[in-house]
């Protein structure tokens, strides 16, 4: 039984079709690379995941299925409920979707005592298990921090860290190295990974950066204006590309060929 099933998933933003008939699976554990230029529908396919389309927006076709629970007709609270146990989002920029006059402790003791019921310590106790196992050894400044006093790397690396306090199923991540330098790109991407293992949590993940997707994804689904152009294996989409479209990505990055042959 697939974790998460998409058929046929349309999406219209008023009169404009977003999305057409999108279709994949997800298995637990598994990695899903979403690549496409900017305006392709990846965004847009993550946030209707996770209900969160915005004005505007609506599924005027398609199913989606999680753990055998259809997302598109259960209610907003019973959504809200399983977003942070079950599914969470690491955010391109995580620094704006946290709010700047608190320090992160609090922020992180509100995001898990709104799932489950614990002491104040307790939480800072999970939190700190998460934040040494990526690497993060200073952690009493860090939680004291204001998230507008920390870099854009460790913003993120904080952002993996809410994403994953509740050690969820399903990992949505939307560009969330693409405003980091290359080497703090690895380091996010290998912490992102290692939490994986750890937790065996399935990882859907967006991403303008073909050569990036080719090292961390175990399926890819190419997207161009909606539409899937390719869905398979990452080995055999980047060794033998079938869409016209997706070939042309591959031979954008002249070193990815040889690097998988």
């Amino acid at each position: 039984m697939p974790l998460l099933t998409v058929a046929n998933l349309t999406v219209n933003y008023g009169a404009k079709e977003i999305l057409h008939k999108v279709s994949l699976t997800l298995a637990a554990g598994e990695t899903l690379g979403i690549i496409g230029e900017s305006g392709s529908g990846k965004t847009t396919l993550l946030r209707t995941i996770i209900g969160q389309l915005g004005y505007g927006g609506a599924v005027t076709e398609g199913v989606m299925q999680y753990k055998e629970q259809d997302l598109l007709s259960i209610s907003a609270e019973h959504l809200r409920q399983l977003l942070g146990p079950e599914i969470s989002m690491l955010f391109q920029d995580s620094q704006s979707s946290l709010c700047q006059i608190r320090q992160i402790k609090y922020l992180l003791y509100e995001a898990m005592s709104a799932h489950v019921s614990l002491t104040f310590a307790e939480a800072m106790a999970r939190a700190e298990a998460i934040m040494r196992q990526i690497g993060l050894t200073d952690t009493a400044r860090i939680l004291a921090s204001y998230p507008f006093e920390l870099s854009g790397g460790m913003n993120q690396r904080v952002g993996l860290v809410f994403a994953m306090l509740l050690q969820p199923s399903l990992l949505l991540a939307d560009e969330p190295t693409s405003a980091l330098d290359v080497t703090v790109q690895k380091q996010v991407m290998q912490e992102m990974q290692l939490l994986q293992r750890t937790y065996h949590t399935a990882i859907i993940f967006a991403t303008h950066n073909i050569a990036l997707a080719s090292k961390c994804t175990d399926k890819l689904l190419v997207l161009k204006d909606g539409v899937v152009r390719e869905l398979g294996r990452t080995k055999e989409v980047f060794n033998h590309p079938q869409d016209s479209y997706t070939q042309e990505l591959i031979a954008a990055v002249p070193r990815l060929r040889r690097e998988h042959d």
